[in-house]
């Protein structure tokens, strides 16, 4: 997919998701933060993303630095899963540890930090 309308979509769900974050509403859409990164990163080329993502990611933190860090935290799978979606791997290959690392080892060590730096 070239930059369209449904892309420049995408970014704008992202970034109501993330902003909704603010709200009551963020049981809600945690668990639905990972999707705009997927279709974005698996239907634009990388850079094409990155012009997508770093705008959001600049009205974040302006909006709420804190918000930066649950916004990296579910793009980082976020691009995970994208590649193996562009690769046409089965689901697991990009979780499991054949691929030089465990994925939710290291997912598992940001978690845990963060919960510590946000008591």
């Amino acid at each position: 997919m070239k930059f369209r309308l449904a892309t420049v979509a995408w970014s704008v769900i992202y970034l109501l998701l993330l902003l909704s974050l603010l709200t009551p509403l963020r049981i809600f859409t945690v668990f639905l933060l990972i999707v705009p990164g997927v279709v974005l990163f698996s239907s634009l080329p990388f850079k094409g993303f990155l012009i997508h993502v770093i705008p959001v990611l600049l009205i974040i933190a302006l909006q709420d630095v804190y918000l930066l860090l649950p916004a990296i935290y579910f793009l980082i799978p976020a691009l995970l899963m994208g590649r193996v979606y562009k690769k046409g791997s089965t689901c697991f290959s990009g979780v499991d540890d054949r691929n030089g690392c465990d994925f939710s080892r290291v997912v598992g060590c940001i978690a845990h930090r963060y919960v510590y730096l946000r008591v």
